[in-house]
């Protein structure tokens, strides 16, 4: 089974608890005038749906896909994103050319496939369903930062109430691939291990399949609160695109 199968499953609340719904407030009121009032808002990968409450909340149109169906019923818990929530593969997205005034894709929501073409497929397809002029914003790590965390770090062991998660995380495929093993113990009897395996792209690789796909990038941030990139020091690679009249 693909490890994001495993990942944004049940087991994804016990190991990702801290990413709630105030922290998606704060970052989405940041991120809101990037998107200069384009309609509908979708998030590609959206997961529970918490940066689709905060998109509603700030008065946006919103609709999202997931390929987990367990955290999508999470995300129609909330009245107000039911009808608006479906079930799809982020390389073969079920909406209709030029639907979306504007797409986010949040949260290092990217480079889950093995392939190049694969991912590549996927900003492809935030470029078919965005509208001519509308916006799309990307939120990946910044992979440079990263390898030279990990170089200096350990593998991590963190406690959530009874649940105690261990990663160890390693750069492989000559600094192509972050390459996690994650054991989780306490929530049941038996422990829970499973790989997470994250295809690596410095910022200057997605500002080219960005163009390759169709797509104008008009700025480089370097965290949440829009500091200008800086390869060397931004925790985050917050790209911000639109789609041409020359692409239609």
């Amino acid at each position: 089974m693909e490890w994001y199968k495993v990942a944004f499953g049940e087991i994804y609340p016990l190991v990702y608890p801290h990413r709630d719904d105030d922290e998606a407030l704060r970052v989405a009121a940041s991120l809101i005038p990037l998107l200069d009032g384009r309609t509908p808002l979708l998030d590609v990968a959206c997961g529970n749906g918490r940066y689709l409450r905060a998109f509603q909340t700030a008065g946006r149109d919103v609709y999202g896909v997931d390929l987990s169906a367990y955290l999508l019923a999470d995300a129609v818990a909330t009245r107000s994103l039911r009808g608006r929530v479906v079930i799809g593969d982020m390389r073969m997205l079920p909406f209709r050319d030029e639907c979306a005034g504007a797409v986010v894709n949040m949260f290092t929501s990217f480079g889950y496939f093995e392939t190049d073409l694969d991912n590549v497929r996927v900003m492809q397809e935030i470029a078919r369903v965005l509208a001519i002029g509308g916006r799309f914003l990307m939120d990946f790590l910044n992979a440079t930062v990263l390898e030279r965390e990990l170089a200096m770090g350990k593998p991590t062991v963190r406690r959530e109430g009874d649940v105690v998660i261990e990663e160890h995380r390693e750069i492989t495929d000559e600094g192509r691939v972050l390459s996690k093993r994650v054991r989780v113990t306490g929530a049941r009897k038996e422990p829970i291990d499973y790989s997470e395996r994250l295809r690596l792209y410095r910022h200057e690789e997605l500002v080219a399949m960005a163009e390759a796909s169709g797509l104008s990038p008009l700025a480089l941030y370097g965290d949440y609160d829009l500091a200008a990139f800086d390869a060397r020091h931004s925790p985050r690679v917050l790209l911000l695109c639109e789609k041409p009249r020359s692409s239609a």
